[in-house]
């Protein structure tokens, strides 16, 4: 049996096998529920973008596969294997560049061609990005939105020190 989709249980398996040989290709999917190969059995998973899942098997002389770009790790002691998605570790220096970036839009236009000293000021800021899903990772849209106010203290023509608080 191979499944690519979503297959839920509220009470019991997801798939249930009965007899030997059975076998099992997952195929990025969903299972809602334990997995039994009976009394022997083969599950070959294959990863992809997707969610972190854990599956967990029962059944006695089964063999536990697995491949593809999404890290999987299998215990056959307690016959459950896991996925983990890396979109998290993929995309915070995406979200970093994209703070930074609104952050630094904050610069401009402050003393507004006044030689001042000191000038207070207040700005709205909003960024929206979006990045497209790869083989290992979901597709991500991020929206950085909020209010600053800041004090800009003027020590010479190219040194000014700013205090700056945020809300977002």
């Amino acid at each position: 049996m191979s499944n690519s989709g979503s297959i839920i249980s509220r009470n019991g398996f997801a798939v249930a096998f009965t007899g030997a040989d059975n076998t099992l290709n997952i195929l990025n999917n969903f299972l809602g529920g334990n997995i039994n190969l009976d009394t022997s059995g083969i599950a070959n998973i294959t990863t992809g973008a997707n969610y972190s899942k854990l599956y967990s098997f029962e059944g006695t002389n089964i063999s536990l596969a697995g491949s593809g770009p999404v890290p999987l790790f299998t215990n056959l002691s307690t016959q459950q294997v896991a996925t983990y998605d890396p979109t998290i570790l993929a995309s915070s220096s995406d979200a970093l560049a994209d703070m930074t970036s609104t952050i630094s839009s904050l610069i401009p236009g402050r003393f507004n061609g006044t030689d001042t000293t000191n000038s207070a000021w207040v700005k709205g800021f909003d960024m929206k990005s979006s990045y497209a899903a790869a083989n290992a990772t979901l597709e991500r849209n991020y929206t950085f939105s909020g209010v600053a106010i800041g004090y800009d203290i003027k020590q010479s023509k190219g040194l000014t020190f700013v205090l700056l608080a945020g809300y977002g």
